[in-house]
């Protein structure tokens, strides 16, 4: 059974007239002595079974909100990032280095719009020799996120209770680790996202036979 972990006030009854997805990402303003916004999650984040801490996907929906809460509503996002591994300006703990730099640049955002056309309302049936999703799940022994950028080209497009089409490809994967490039479109044909996330991937170690000499 996947667990759940606490939240840092009592937390309140779910809002019945939000949808579920609402309540998840809802937040809680935090006092501060130093004038920062400062926010926590509502209700308790939700723990894969099998997994080591909560899900990604939430706190990176979260972060999202928060950031939108410290802006006028009028801005759009454009591109959030996600660093999984970094946990300050400079860190190193034997397994992952990692350092930011801050750089200035004068200079103006150009956007640019795609369009895709005659999309298939539907994905054509597997061949029979393709592999099942789950077919090779139960070699990975360890799998977490090492950073996530998601850069929305069209907010505007953007239509949650609406349905979008999405595509995933892995250009690379190797040395334990994955590349997966996603592509999100609307029902207009219209390239309103690109996500790209890198990914730590270590397989199960089988031990070697020893022979009976």
């Amino acid at each position: 059974m996947a667990k759940t972990h606490t939240a840092l006030f009592p937390t309140p009854p779910l809002d019945e007239c939000k949808a579920p997805i609402e309540n998840v990402f809802e937040l809680t303003p935090v006092p501060s002595n130093d004038g920062q916004a400062v926010f926590t999650n509502t209700h308790p984040l939700w723990h894969p079974s099998g997994s080591r801490g909560v899900y990604g996907g939430t706190l990176i929906a979260q972060s999202l909100s928060a950031a939108m809460l410290t802006v006028p509503s009028t801005v759009n996002m454009h591109m959030p990032q996600d660093p999984a591994v970094i946990t300050g300006e400079g860190t190193g703990n034997g397994l992952f280095e990692s350092r930011i730099v801050d750089s200035d640049i004068d200079t103006y955002f150009i956007g640019t719009l795609w369009r895709v056309y005659n999309l298939s309302p539907y994905p054509s049936p597997p061949p029979s020799d393709q592999e099942e999703p789950n077919q090779k799940a139960e070699e990975i022994e360890v799998m977490a996120s090492l950073n996530h950028s998601i850069y929305l080209h069209r907010p505007q497009a953007v239509r949650v209770d609406d349905w979008m089409l999405t595509e995933m490809e892995t250009p690379w994967a190797g040395n334990e680790r994955g590349l997966v490039v996603q592509r999100i479109w609307s029902t207009d044909g219209i390239l309103v996202a690109t996500c790209i996330q890198e990914a730590l991937v270590r397989l199960k170690q089988h031990e070697t036979p020893k022979h009976m000499l």
